[in-house]
């Protein structure tokens, strides 16, 4: 899935609401970066499930995560194209305080029914 199409998953609602499940932040040696792998899913066993990969993630801030189970309020993407790197991306919370980070890319790895 390209970033576009990730973006308006993420922009849509469709994961509004949702739980955090997994985040982890690993060191990629190749594009000198930190990649963020972060699986959200519903309220229960039955609720949908999206695994997404942001490559190049910085300004990781996470202030509600490790305090019981974190739930994702309402994520929003927003692209800006302000440099020679070209676009850079913003996730963050519109409840303001969830999670929030910037990343150059981004890539759907699961999507569970």
């Amino acid at each position: 899935m390209n970033t576009t199409v990730a973006m308006e998953l993420i922009n849509s609602g469709e994961i509004d609401d949702f739980y955090i499940d997994r985040f982890s932040l690993s060191w990629d040696a190749e594009s000198y970066g930190y990649d963020l792998s972060l699986c959200v899913s519903g309220p229960d066993n039955h609720s949908k499930r999206y695994t997404f990969l942001f490559a190049s993630v910085v300004d990781v801030a996470a202030p509600s995560l490790g305090k019981g189970r974190t739930q994702v309020g309402s994520p929003r993407m927003e692209v800006h194209h302000d440099g020679w790197d070209g676009p850079r991306f913003d996730m963050f919370d519109v409840e303001g305080d969830g999670l929030s980070f910037s990343f150059k890319n981004i890539r759907l790895l699961n999507k569970n029914s």
